[in-house]
């Protein structure tokens, strides 16, 4: 089966339309690491992380996953949103082609 990246984390506050702004380039570098936003979900109201992302890669390829989210071009992807983002966390889970949390 198909596996999928969550990432999850909050918006600093203060940031948060420079956030949206980072988080726009961050999305489409994806291409460069054959990976392809699947989901993107922000949370309005209650206590889920302010910002939900499921990523997958573009071929039926899982090593591809896990290879690039431990590229050093990840690391400096993720580097850039550090200064607009907390609480992050990142998981592999099997794609089960619906919401995932």
């Amino acid at each position: 089966m198909k596996k999928k990246a969550l990432l999850t984390w909050n918006i600093r506050a203060q940031t948060q339309g420079e956030h949206f702004h980072r988080l726009r380039e961050f999305i489409s570098k994806l291409p460069i690491l054959g990976l392809e936003l699947r989901d993107a979900w922000y949370t309005l109201y209650g206590e889920a992380p302010d910002i939900l992302l499921g990523i997958v890669t573009r071929e039926k390829q899982d090593e591809q996953l896990e290879a690039a989210l431990t590229s050093k071009e990840w690391k400096e992807m993720l580097d850039e949103l550090q200064q607009y983002i907390k609480d992050y966390h990142q998981r592999i889970v099997k794609d089960a082609q619906h919401f995932q949390f």
